[in-house]
């Protein structure tokens, strides 16, 4: 039978704030879908989602990738919940807490999450690709021990989809953030990208999981047109699965820009800026 009246129709974006910090040239938006239906009935996802490197300015951000450092202790410190001992660098972290980003972006997700109705149908997703990638997970990060501490919020459950993300910070940040986000947490690589290498992992830094790597698989050579096709493979929790995008390249060192500028066969570069 056909769904009841309130769970038909096509969901609707419906873009909040758009926020640009001209000093650090960051960029991100939040939103909301109207009318999207998950099982059990319709939902309000609120999203997040911040813009990635401007293409002027992408090798050279690669370049300084490589020698990024684990300068940053984590702020917050509570022994109890094992924050103890996180490092990140802090060029990412700053480019959410000390940009327009981090007040304007909390108070658009809070004033959406009030008005969804009903209060079980509520949820929040935070997203971005490459630079965005990392401001997407310290706001993942901020936002979810926030609504964890607010009457009404404590349930919301977060969820942090990233591509082409560098890694941000040391192993116990890591696993700080798997443990907060309940393991919803999808962090996608492809191929052979480049971005996902850096800064790298013997300088202290690790990836924060559930990895799932999209790379191109050979077939028997049934039809002359179709010689591959694209595998989504999900990898171990670890963040650092050398089956998957980590242990394609020598040292774990990939090469390649084109397959940072490539995911879901898209390419996510528009307006000078990935």
């Amino acid at each position: 039978p056909p769904p009841p009246p309130d769970q038909q129709g096509d969901a609707t974006f419906r873009t909040d704030e758009a926020i640009y910090d001209s000093i650090r040239n960051v960029f991100g938006y939040t939103g909301e879908y109207q009318g999207a239906i998950r099982p059990g009935g319709r939902s309000h996802p609120v999203v997040v989602s911040f813009r990635g490197t401007q293409s002027t300015s992408l090798r050279n951000w690669i370049s300084d990738l490589r020698f990024f450092r684990l300068d940053f202790d984590w702020p917050v410190v509570n022994i109890t919940n094992g924050t103890a001992g996180m490092r990140v660098h802090s060029g990412f972290f700053h480019a959410w807490n000390a940009t327009q980003l981090k007040p304007n972006v909390t108070q658009s997700v809070v004033k959406m999450l009030n008005a969804s109705v009903p209060t079980d149908s509520r949820e929040l997703h935070i997203t971005g690709h490459s630079l965005g990638a990392a401001i997407a997970t310290f706001c993942a990060v901020d936002l979810a021990t926030m609504l964890a501490s607010i009457p009404g919020f404590e349930h919301v459950p977060v969820y942090l989809w990233t591509y082409g993300s560098p890694r941000v910070g040391n192993a116990k940040f890591a696993l700080f953030v798997e443990k907060l986000l309940s393991h919803r947490s999808m962090r996608m690589t492809h191929h052979k990208d480049i971005v996902p290498s850096l800064p790298p992992e013997y300088l202290g830094f690790h990836h924060v999981s559930r990895e799932v790597w999209q790379h191109p698989m050979q077939l028997p050579p049934i039809s002359p047109t179709i010689t591959s096709r694209t595998i989504y493979e999900i990898c171990d929790g670890s963040g650092e699965d050398l089956a998957c995008h980590d242990g394609q390249c020598l040292m774990g060192l990939c090469h390649s820009v084109s397959d940072h500028l490539m995911y879901f066969n898209q390419v996510q570069l528009s307006g000078g800026s990935c």
